[in-house]
């Protein structure tokens, strides 16, 4: 699938032959694990994002010290995503804080600062990017996505004057970027082409986070009773507006299993994978070169598996049975070769930002004071549209919050 999404973003034939480069195999005889320069970047990723040095720099030194910066009262109260704020109150538009928190942050971690500097704009272009990526994958022609078409230029473009600077003008960029640079010129890409790679990874890099934290804390400002258990299980992992992470991830099995339930009901992922023989299954011929999409969401709501409310949103189902985190028909982050390098990041980052803005505020849903008219309803899934990753809620449908300074 990669090199479909290279190809049509722009990559060269030639580069493509160049980056999917198979390996003779007097060479794979020395090295059965040879790479090509797509692998690798997936290698890049992994040396990024799992457990070691690279991954230590990019917690402790970049994702959580921005999430801690955040969640300030200075700091939401003049946030974009503040709809109105008082001594003693901030409305916040919830969609519009996490897309900031998880779009706007993680690439400025990983590019650096001087990106957004190039394009303010890059967040909007991003959101609609994101909100029409369906239309990439089903190649829709340009006459009914233009929208689609012109964000992921203006991302394109931003990219290609990014990676035109010099290096020394870009030094803030996270291993990663200056890894995969590095691999994509050696084999020969130039500034253009190196700006379609990097914005596909781009994509996965910020594509689900802002959406998982969205409904990580709408499921938990919609449950009174959760709000409260939740809250007094995450108290003691804050002191004085710190997040001890070593106790949010050992100390706390409710915020571990809401954000397992919250995976469970909202990731749309597939697993895909291209047919190398041909192959007959229940009659069928799949032929050499055919691809398969397998969507893991059936699995997430299989009723054999997750018993008789399969469809209802209870993260007690993880407390009462431990093994249905690593149970087969649980793949929230994919499996095999391919599954989400990022996992690790996510959970990190989704603890910590639930537990600082439930303790550094007095959360709770906005109501007709702070000008919303009568209840707030749970915002709806928009199933619409072919998903991918994690579901966005329903255009239009958000959830405001109120925050109050804690007493």
């Amino acid at each position: 699938m990669a090199r479909k999404l290279y190809s049509w973003n722009g990559v060269s034939p030639s580069s493509m032959k160049t980056i999917f480069a198979e390996f003779p195999p007097e060479k794979q005889a020395m090295n059965h694990r040879a790479k090509n320069a797509n692998d690798m970047i997936q290698e890049y990723h992994r040396q990024q994002l799992y457990p070691g040095d690279n991954f230590q720099n990019l917690m402790i030194d970049n994702v959580l010290p921005k999430i801690h910066t955040s969640l300030t009262w200075d700091t939401m109260s003049r946030h974009p995503a503040s709809r109105s704020s008082t001594p003693e109150s901030i409305t916040l538009s919830l969609l519009h804080w996490t897309s900031d928190m998880f779009i706007s942050q993680l690439i400025e971690i990983y590019w650096g600062k001087k990106i957004s500097i190039i394009n303010p704009e890059l967040l909007r272009a991003n959101l609609v990017w994101e909100k029409s990526t369906w239309k990439y994958i089903y190649r829709i022609p340009k006459t009914f996505a233009n929208e689609n078409y012109e964000a992921r230029k203006q991302i394109n473009d931003t990219l290609e004057e990014y990676f035109k600077l010099p290096r020394e003008e870009r030094k803030d960029a996270n291993f990663f970027v200056e890894a995969m640079e590095k691999e994509l010129r050696g084999s020969g890409l130039n500034d253009v082409e190196v700006a379609r790679v990097s914005m596909l990874h781009l994509w996965a890099i910020t594509g689900n986070n802002f959406k998982l934290a969205f409904w990580t804390i709408a499921y938990i400002i919609h449950d009174p009773e959760l709000h409260a258990a939740v809250l007094a299980e995450i108290k003691p992992g804050v002191l004085e507006g710190v997040a001890n992470m070593d106790y949010l991830k050992s100390e706390c099995p409710l915020l571990e299993a809401i954000l397992n339930e919250v995976l469970r009901v909202t990731m749309a992922s597939a697993l895909v994978r291209d047919v190398i023989v041909p192959t007959i299954i229940d009659g069928k011929i799949l032929h050499r070169g055919d691809k398969l999409l397998i969507p893991y969401r059936q699995l997430h709501f299989n009723q054999d598996i997750w018993g008789a409310n399969a469809n209802e949103f209870d993260p007690s189902r993880f407390i009462r049975d431990k093994s249905l985190g690593t149970n087969a028909s649980y793949r929230p982050f994919g499996g095999g070769p391919g599954i989400c390098p990022g996992r690790h990041m996510a959970r990190q980052a989704m603890y910590a930002t639930v537990a600082l803005l439930f303790t550094q505020f007095d959360v709770s849903l906005a109501g007709e004071s702070e000008g919303i008219m009568g209840k707030q309803q749970f915002p709806r899934m928009n199933e619409t549209k072919p998903p991918l990753g994690t579901i966005p809620p329903m255009e239009g449908e958000d959830v405001i919050l109120l925050l109050r300074r804690t007493k």
